[in-house]
């Protein structure tokens, strides 16, 4: 006989999330992944001066704020056909590149680490999950020492983020157009200095790290396969061509990359709290809460924000479900019939 478990609230993640899970046995045959946190920060825009957008956006979170800044004002920069300087290109890459490391490095031994080591018996640290314990004395001395110094080292580059972004979080350097601080000899030479700090504990403590706990728990990696069919909008501004990334945008699917074609990505709201409409593309959609609406999954009557797999339209037919609009379930094994890739985002 199946029976329901409800896990949450999460620690441990940015916002208030919690799973539903359908248990028969030893076997999980349905879940729902659900956030009941509505942010509204499109609605919060509206009526505002455009130049804002870089500040408010970044209120969506406080660990990755910077990649809504960049995400912002590249709008703006387009929408207006602003050509930036190679300046400026570069102090946003600068700014944005020091918050994905601190964020990298935080989520592998503040976030991670827990889930897999039986940490001191000390608070915050405790309590903690009661698990047999996969590593020797020495190895998970080495790991406690390098949990400490990753703490103090994502303060340092904090530090590198504030050289250009004014503070962190949310931070006041990335704007369209460019950057608000300008470059000098100094400012160049601390970063690069923190930089090269981060990069010897990269090199000499997370990498080895890392090498323990994979080997500790090696069927890992026979564990949880996806469909290994992915999404990416490019990263890192190119500072000679600013309409264009290091890292272009694409999709793999079947093991085959395609260009993308953001034309073809719709988002849905079906399993939302919003008001319904048909699938629109994100420059088209609106933000109309609709918090009365009844779930059409069976036992939710609440549900504001969840993210689901969608049978493919046109794209053959990707369809996009942001954080604040659809359903996931990941459990279940429900993927479009051809295969095709899905994205999502914050609202």
């Amino acid at each position: 006989m199946s029976k329901i478990i409800n896990i949450g609230p999460f620690t441990r993640i940015n916002g208030l999330w919690h799973l539903k899970l359908e248990v028969d046995g030893n076997q999980i045959t349905d879940a729902w992944s659900i956030g009941t946190n509505f942010r509204g920060v499109e609605l919060i825009l509206q009526g505002r001066d455009p130049r804002d957008a870089p500040y408010f956006t970044q209120r969506i979170c406080g660990i990755c704020s910077s990649a809504h800044a960049v995400t912002s004002s590249l709008a703006l920069e387009k929408m207006f056909n602003i050509h930036i300087p190679r300046n400026g290109a570069l102090i946003k890459n600068l700014i944005f590149g020091a918050d994905l490391l601190q964020s990298h490095i935080r989520h592998i031994y503040l976030l991670m680490l827990p889930d897999f080591m039986q940490l001191p018996d000390i608070p915050p640290l405790q309590p903690g999950l009661d698990f047999q314990d996969r590593f020797s004395n020495e190895e998970r001395e080495t790991i406690m020492e390098n949990y400490e110094r990753a703490m103090m080292l994502t303060q340092r580059i904090h530090e590198a983020a504030v050289v250009f972004g004014g503070k962190v979080p949310h931070n006041h350097g990335i704007l369209a157009g460019g950057a608000s601080v300008p470059p000098d000899a100094d400012k160049v030479k601390v970063y690069r200095s923190i930089l090269m700090e981060i990069n010897s504990f990269i090199e000499d403590a997370l990498l080895s790290d890392q090498e323990v706990l994979s080997r500790a728990y090696s069927e890992y990696f026979q564990m949880g396969e996806a469909y290994g069919n992915l999404i990416s909008y490019g990263m890192f501004i190119s500072p000679d061509s600013p309409h264009k990334t290091f890292y272009e945008p694409g999709i793999i699917r079947d093991g085959k990359k395609e260009k993308l074609d953001s034309q073809k990505i719709n988002e849905q709201v079906l399993y939302a709290y919003y008001e319904d409409g048909k699938p629109l593309r994100a420059g088209e959609g609106e933000t109309i809460p609709e918090f009365k609406k009844e779930s059409l999954i069976p036992g939710l009557k609440r549900l504001v924000t969840v993210m689901m797999f969608l049978k493919p339209g046109p794209w053959p037919g990707l369809h996009s479900a942001a954080f604040t609009r659809g359903v996931y379930l990941p459990w279940t094994g429900f993927w479009p019939e051809d295969g095709n890739v899905f994205m999502w985002g914050g609202s």
